[in-house]
């Protein structure tokens, strides 16, 4: 293992080596080995769900309770990972996903037996979130991690893009595959990212473990004597419940159509499964981009970065809506494009979450809120309320269109009084883009 850096001059002068992206690479196939078990579903629940005899429930099931997984998780696994070590935690990511892609492929006879299979998956996404930014920053500085944390970040679009490729090119190779197939994949792309992360991955130079545990014991210090943060003061902001309600319908859609895409442009289309997959691919392939897309646009617009925003979620809820009711190929093709360029709504409230939660001894408090309320519970419900939607209109996917708007008209409205709160302050100059653009 590398040395640490122990002056803050030697740190300076330090520069990312072969070594550091070997371990952003493994950082990268750690995160995307658990992206690809959660968007696996897409082009493979139909099937499945005709082999086991099941419904529209199982089928959102099949997504819902991955996220249910990764809830239950992410609350306890803070301690988990301060007790036993990044490393070790790490480890048990890929026993879990190699378990649960094996269990998928030859051991899964039934409906529950498969949904315990997705249980089993959703620890290899919720390990790599929390601990794949510990492996790039003990590599990489903080003026240094742009591309690194790039990489990473491209793991959830790609996890989704990958699965509807990887299942045609099975299909074409050998058109007997079936969805088994897909898990022995999955089971395979942990064994993979498992060499990487046992040869390559480690403490880099910039981390030490007696300063992180000095790192710790100071900060917990700190939070003690500082004064504390009452969740009574978050919930009081309504900024704050804008976007976690942006947030929630953004996740309640977006977790709703990416199961099912594939299905709507067999049902709508009329075309066979691959090229729904082909289609599918598009959105998630295009979606890589979204946050880079918004992130242009929003500087930008620096002084209307309010409406802008207001406008952008509109638009991306609209789409998404047309997107339901598309009866032709090349016009799934084009709103697919369309609609994962306007993926990027996420990358808005990040933006603005900091600044409304008032200072970051509330910021913990506010993301809390943010994930569990909007990204959790959005992505929990969301494949429900589309089954919903659609069997109570007339069991297609059009009925879930007219949904899809409902959910934009209270989306837009949320980002409408945002909108009016951020023109304000840059009409004050209090807004970070605008002052900041300015002082230079």
């Amino acid at each position: 293992m590398s040395e640490n850096l122990a002056s803050n001059a030697a740190r300076q002068q330090y520069r990312p080596g072969v070594q550091a992206w070997l371990c952003a690479i493994g950082a990268w196939l750690f995160h995307l080995m658990g992206c690809v078990s959660l968007s696996m579903m897409t082009s493979i629940q139909r099937a499945m769900a005709e082999e086991f005899a099941a419904g529209d429930s199982f089928r959102s099931a099949l997504t819902s309770v991955f996220v249910l997984g990764n809830l239950i998780l992410a609350l306890p696994m803070g301690s988990f990972i301060t007790k036993h070590g990044y490393r070790k935690i790490g480890y048990a990511s890929f026993v879990f996903g190699i378990i649960g892609g094996l269990f998928g492929a030859y051991g899964c006879s039934s409906a529950a037996a498969m949904l315990l299979c997705r249980l089993i998956q959703s620890v290899s996404y919720t390990i790599p979130v929390l601990i794949g930014s510990w492996i790039i920053t003990s590599w990489f500085p903080a003026d240094k991690q742009g591309l690194a944390i790039g990489l990473y970040g491209s793991a959830p679009a790609l996890g989704s893009f990958i699965p509807l490729r990887v299942y045609n090119m099975i299909k074409g190779i050998n058109p007997d595959a079936t969805w088994r197939s897909l898990f022995v994949f999955c089971a395979v792309l942990n064994v993979v990212a498992f060499v990487f992360y046992q040869f390559w991955v480690k403490p880099g130079p910039l981390f030490s473990e007696d300063e992180h545990n000095e790192k710790e014991a100071a900060k917990a210090a700190a939070k003690a004597a500082a004064p504390k943060a009452r969740f009574s003061d978050i919930v009081k902001v309504p900024e704050i419940w804008c976007c976690v309600i942006i947030m929630f319908l953004y996740s309640v859609t977006i977790k709703g159509f990416m199961p099912f895409s594939s299905e709507i442009f067999m049902d709508n289309c009329g075309c066979d499964e691959l090229t729904a997959n082909n289609i599918s691919s598009v959105w998630a392939g295009v979606k890589v981009f979204a946050p880079i897309i918004f992130g242009f646009l929003w500087g930008k617009t620096r002084k209307f970065q309010g409406w802008f925003a207001c406008l952008y979620v509109a638009i991306y809820f609209m789409g998404l809506a047309v997107a339901f009711q598309l009866n032709s190929v090349s016009s799934a093709w084009l709103f697919c494009a369309f609609v994962g360029a306007t993926a990027g709504v996420p990358a808005f409230l990040y933006c603005i979450l900091p600044i409304f939660a008032g200072g970051k001894d509330k910021l913990t408090l506010t993301l809390t809120l943010y994930s569990i309320g909007g990204t959790y519970f959005g992505g929990l419900l969301g494949p429900y309320m589309i089954t919903f939607a659609k069997l109570f209109g007339d069991g297609g996917f059009g009925s879930v269109a007219v949904f899809t708007l409902i959910c934009g008209v209270v989306a837009v409205i949320a980002a409408a009084y945002l909108a009016i709160r951020i023109q304000r302050r840059i009409k004050t100059n209090t807004w970070p883009a605008v002052s900041a653009g300015r002082r230079h």
